[in-house]
Formats: C-alpha cells, sequence, structure tokens
C-alpha cells in the first residue's frame, strides 16, 4: 500500500466534520484511501479546552466522516522551535504557529478554513486546502478506464444559481 498524501487537520476542520457530517463530502474527493491524515497535539488540546472532546472519540469520527486513517501527531522540540519562528516572522499566532510548523516539518498540505493562517502557510511554503473554497472551482475528476487516464472537468454550477439557496444544515445528537 503506497500513501498518496499527507494531510495536518486544523482545528476548526476538526470541529466542522464533527458538528456537521455534510461538510466532509467535498473533502473526501480530495484526500484518497491511502493518505495519512495527522491531528497534532495542539489541535487536540484547543478542541479539549474549546469543546470538551475526548481525544479517542474525536481521532474515531474524524476517521469513520473521512474513511481513512487519522492518526495523532506529537509536537517535538524541532516542531516547537519553528513554530517559536514563525511566531517572530509571521503574523500568526501560537497555536495556529504550532499548527503550521507540524504541517511543514511532516510535508503535509493543511487543511483550513482559515483565511489568515491559509495566506501564511502558503507564503512558507506549505500547499493548502480551504474545504470552504473548494466548491468555487472548477473540480478535476481522474477516471481510470483500463491503462488510460480520461480527465473531465465540471463546471462550476454555482455559474447557473442566480439566487442563494437555503442551506440546511444537520446535525446529530448522541447520550
Amino acid at each position: 500500500m503506497t500513501t498518496n498524501m499527507t494531510y495536518t487537520l486544523d482545528t476548526c476542520i476538526c470541529v466542522k466534520i464533527v458538528q456537521n457530517p455534510n461538510f466532509v463530502n467535498l473533502l473526501k474527493l480530495h484526500i484518497s484511501k491511502n493518505s495519512l491524515v495527522y491531528v497534532n497535539e495542539q489541535v487536540i488540546k484547543e478542541i479539549q479546552r474549546k469543546f470538551g472532546y475526548e481525544i479517542n472519540h474525536l481521532l474515531g469520527h474524524l476517521k469513520s466522516s473521512l474513511g481513512v486513517d487519522v492518526f495523532y501527531g506529537n509536537i517535538s522540540d524541532k516542531i516547537e522551535t519553528d513554530a517559536k519562528y514563525l511566531l517572530k516572522h509571521t503574523s500568526v499566532h501560537n497555536g495556529d504557529a504550532q499548527i503550521l510548523a507540524f504541517a511543514r516539518d511532516n510535508d503535509s498540505i493543511l487543511v483550513s478554513c482559515d483565511k489568515d493562517l491559509i495566506s501564511t502557510a502558503i507564503s512558507v511554503g506549505v500547499s493548502t486546502i480551504n474545504p470552504d473554497q473548494l466548491h468555487t472551482g472548477n473540480l478535476e475528476f481522474q477516471i481510470s478506464k483500463g491503462h488510460d487516464r480520461i480527465a473531465q472537468t465540471v463546471e462550476k454550477i454555482s455559474k447557473q444559481i442566480k439566487k442563494p439557496i437555503k442551506k440546511i444544515t444537520w446535525e446529530l445528537f448522541t447520550a
């Protein structure tokens, strides 16, 4: 089994996936079954502090939602040093600096909805995905037919829509 890509999830992405099961659908188009997905120590601390989610429940929920293994990543001394550098030379706050340093150290794609963090990540050479923006561009699908790969581009549906549509949010309540 070869790994396609490595992803680091930001706090906001984890919370959105837990709170809205429909949110993950577009994101799953970009994360293949063989990918590695990380939730690092800083993200877990933020989620536990703000929302009270237990780590094993969170990792299990993310794994079942994304359909890939999700791993816990420690913030090493090397990552901590890089985070301090990012704090001095960019506009990110301490938590985001650690998440960004982790993504950089693991050569992973940062998945976040935080536009400031994404902007900073791009400026320091980290690839990013903003799931809030996935629906705004053309979607490209690779279809396998024998040994050939046929690329099809799906035009933006948003061009055809003249007025906003009411968005329905589904929530799951567990006891």
